[in-house]
């Protein structure tokens, strides 16, 4: 519904950002994010993850996600870079699309899988990281 005050429409609010965390029975994290992820609760976001790249395994669930903006999208790929960096697996759940590219433009999907459901990420985040060399990539976007 939009209102409309002195002939200028009025959006509605945005729902405010929720990150919940839950453990599972093999120790894996779940972060799951609610919301719209933008310049406004990007520091909500950190704070309630940075004890992330200390957990065994991490996935970052961003399916209640509607809206990513360039704040967090970084503030994601950070969290990411931080949790592989750390030697542990990480994984992002998303069933949109346009969310699914914008990580993939920035090398997220390189560093961890990018799945349509937490369930998924659960058996798809390796137990131990690939002695390939991997990593989260040097380039944070490519062109």
């Amino acid at each position: 519904m939009t209102l409309v005050v002195r002939d200028r429409p009025v959006l509605p609010r945005a729902p405010a950002l929720r990150v919940r965390a839950a453990v599972d029975a093999t120790g894996t994290v779940t972060y799951r994010v609610v919301g719209d992820l933008d310049a406004t609760c990007v520091e909500r976001f950190r704070t309630a993850t940075a004890s992330a790249p200390r957990q065994p395994r991490v996935v970052l669930d961003l399916t209640g996600v509607g809206f990513i903006d360039a704040a967090g999208l970084g503030a994601v790929t950070r969290l990411i870079r931080r949790v592989v960096d750390a030697g542990r697996p990480a994984a992002v759940a998303t069933t949109s699309a346009t969310i699914t590219r914008l990580l993939d433009a920035a090398g997220v999907s390189e560093a961890a899988p990018i799945v349509a459901s937490a369930r998924d990420a659960f058996r798809r985040a390796p137990a131990v990281l690939p002695d390939d060399g991997g990593g989260f990539p040097d380039a944070p976007c490519r062109l």
